[in-house]
């Protein structure tokens, strides 16, 4: 292929080809739905393409032969049937531990914070080296075409929620389990999702100041549509969703903050009410557009980008909403729909470029050595995995077509052609096959060293411990308007034999006095066993008000708020040490002001009698992962599968050739061109040469 040919002579002939593909579709007519005949039709070898294309990620060689012969009505049971909950290649180990201290990240030393940026960005890169590996390996590509949907449906992106990179891996593998479950149950999953609430700034959204971001966004762009509905319903759907938030120090969950709720009168398309977030839900469930959006969308998907034909979309939107929201009913009856069986439709999707990429390595089923900058590759051409550009996801359709998508999309092709990259030796072949297929017992395996690990560091210790401490925040002064406070959160904290990830301490100043306060959203996973959702203790509390308060606290917990009461100056010796202090002087305030009233906490006897003199209270400042070889390495993503190992495309051993690949093809097809197995739209390529070159690098193989 010669450099630049195709650069923008491509990108004219690809959009003809896009207008000419919806000619062909508007004005024709079709039987009633009712009519499903054509459903015992058996596939041929241009029928199972097309199903594969529209259900997966381009046609493969194994999957091609177990079609061709089958009805459609099969064929549809069993792609569905096949959709899975659980990946197929092993997620990083780091996706399920604990979330490092995003809370305290600003307080560390501008290199410790470096490190910390670094590492979040690491996995998000180690992320999306993840999911693309899934993409071409998985054996149910209908299952990543459904996660891949959802994903740019409840939209989020790395670059907009404060590298909180397992934030993003999270709502990737909660789509991934209710993908094909009801849209009532992705729905209230999504909202609860912390990296949705950061992204759509619903922290921000309290009562008596709502903010409009989420209940905008729900509404136009995850249930209703553009139009259907007005500014009253956007203002009044934000007063429902207050309240729901995340617990940065609780593990990054979701945390309902009744506080912050809005419990007042709302009015939601005309219904009057104290409607509740569920309330909310269900509203929006009942509405007529929802099931059109949603419905319609899902067309645009998996059937054309170019042809709604409205007696359809409304009978199967109505099977939908009939169903309860079941995704496998909608998906079915678009399926089943004549339409997306009609030559008609066939080229009326532009290609994006996760179905260029690896449509084309899942049809080669080559296993190229240089896959781990396959995302680079993605984002080159304009479609960045877990980071879309807007909260409107990706583009679609002709906003592909760009000059820079398509010199990209032709450097690709150039360098798959050239074989340059590609894994042919059949001893390297084989010993990747075995290694790949025995990865996910060893990722089963590592865990429970990881588990074991964390057992062994748990033992019972005197006094008050943790590894470290870092300020949430930089407070509050103690001479402005509002309430004086500051916050600081000890990381792998123990008292006896309890444990916490994470303990948050506030110490406030208000009319009251002083107090230091324990809230259950700061502490992960509770500040004390009896799950209170906050519990003050106050420089002027007299001995029976403490004992009233620890009557439900045990010896551990009392002993850990005596600890804290009692060390207030060595708290306020690591704020010192912190880079929040180092920027902002009012913070020496604070600490002297804890000093000061840590002579006068030492001197009550609830505080006294608990700390005996062989205690201590034991913390520094800072973040060190390093301290732990295997959180470090599962931080930095090291435990996934090593770079430029190659893939098993389709889950099948790798091919060594085209030649192998072409031998394999004349063995499904009577016609010699290699179009019939590579698009779906082999007309189009009747006058051209039958090479692999000239057909990846045919404007109709952007399409399908």
């Amino acid at each position: 292929m010669q450099k630049g040919k195709y650069k923008y002579p491509l990108i004219f002939i690809l959009s003809l080809f896009s207008i000419g593909c919806s000619d062909r579709v508007f004005g024709s007519s079709y039987k009633s739905f009712v009519d499903s005949t054509h459903l015992d039709k058996k596939l041929n070898l241009v029928d199972a393409v097309h199903f594969l294309n529209r259900t997966g990620f381009g046609a493969e060689l194994n999957a091609l032969e177990a079609l061709i012969g089958k009805t459609r009505r099969n064929a549809i049971t069993e792609v569905i049937q096949n959709i899975k909950k659980v990946s197929q290649t092993p997620p990083p180990l780091w996706v399920t531990s604990r979330a490092p201290p995003h809370w305290g990240k600003n307080d560390l030393p501008p290199k410790e914070r470096n490190h910390f940026v670094t590492s979040r960005t690491n996995e998000f890169e180690n992320l999306q080296l993840w999911w693309a590996r899934e993409i071409a390996q998985t054996t149910s590509p209908l299952t990543e075409r459904l996660v891949l949907f959802w994903t740019n449906h409840f939209v989020s992106a790395f670059s907009g929620v404060d590298y909180w990179a397992r934030a993003m891996a999270r709502q990737h593998f909660n789509l991934r389990k209710v993908a094909a479950t009801s849209f009532d149950r992705i729905l209230l999953g999504s909202l609860q999702e912390p990296a949705i609430l950061n992204y759509l700034d619903n922290d921000r959204n309290r009562k008596g100041k709502p903010n409009e971001n989420l209940g905008r966004e729900l509404l136009e762009l995850f249930t209703l549509g553009e139009g259907n509905y007005t500014e009253k319903d956007v203002i009044e759907a934000s007063r429902a969703l207050t309240g729901w938030r995340v617990s940065r120090h609780k593990n990054l969950s979701f945390w309902e903050d009744k506080w912050a709720h809005d419990r007042g009168r709302k009015e939601i398309f005309g219904k009057i009410g104290n409607h509740t977030t569920r309330n909310l839900i269900d509203l929006i469930l009942e509405h007529p557009e929802t099931k059109n959006f949603i419905t319609k969308k899902f067309w645009g998907y998996f059937v054309s980008e170019t042809y709604f034909p409205q007696d359809t979309l409304n009978h199967i939107a109505q099977k939908f909403y009939k169903s309860k929201y079941d995704v496998k009913v909608l998906l079915k009856n678009i399926l089943e729909s004549r339409e997306f069986w009609s030559p008609k439709v066939r080229g009326t999707i532009v290609k994006s470029p996760i179905d260029f990429v690896f449509g084309t390595i899942r049809a080669l089923q080559l296993s190229p050595s240089n896959f781990d900058k396959y995302p680079v590759i993605l984002k080159n051409m304009g479609q960045e995995l877990f980071n879309p550009p807007n909260v409107g996801g990706w583009p679609k359709g002709r906003s592909w077509v760009t000059p820079i998508s398509m010199i990209e999309r032709a450097k690709f092709v150039e360098e798959i052609i050239s074989e340059k990259n590609i894994i042919k030796s059949n001893r390297k072949i084989n010993k990747l096959h075995r290694f790949l297929i025995n990865k996910d017992s060893q990722s089963e395996s590592n865990s429970k060293k990881f588990e074991n690990k964390k057992k062994i560091i748990r033992k019972k210790v005197l006094g008050f411990h943790a590894d470290t401490a870092l300020l949430s925040g930089r407070g509050r002064s103690l001479t402005g308007r509002r309430k004086p406070k500051i916050r600081i959160g000890f990381i792998n904290a123990t008292v006896g034999n309890t444990f916490w990830y994470t303990l948050g301490v506030e110490f406030i100043v208000d009319q009251l006095g002083f107090r230091i306060r324990f809230r259950n959203d700061l502490c992960d996973p509770f500040c004390f066993s009896n799950k209170s959702q906050s519990l003050s203790f106050f420089l002027s509390d007299d001995f029976n008000k403490i004992q009233r308060k620890f009557r439900n606290l045990n010896d551990d917990e009392r002993l850990m708020v005596a600890s804290i009461a009692g060390s207030l100056g060595e708290i306020g010796e690591l704020i010192a040490k912190g880079h929040y202090y180092q920027r902002h002087r009012y913070l020496d305030d604070w600490v002297q002001l804890l000093r000061k009233k840590h002579i006068e906490f030492k001197k009550k006897k609830w505080v006294s009698s608990l700390i005996i003199k062989n205690t201590h209270f034991q913390v520094e400042h800072g973040y060190y992962p390093e301290q732990s070889r295997v959180q470090n390495n599962m931080m930095m993503g090291r435990d996934s599968i090593p770079m430029g190992i190659g893939i098993v495309p389709c889950g099948e051993k790798p091919l060594s050739s085209f030649k192998e690949l072409k031998s394999k093809v004349s063995r499904i097809t009577s016609s010699n061109s290699l179009a019939f197995y590579f698009s779906s739209v082999p007309d189009e390529f009747a006058n051209e040469e039958n090479s692999l070159q000239k057909i990846l690098s045919h404007p109709a193989f952007n399409v399908r």
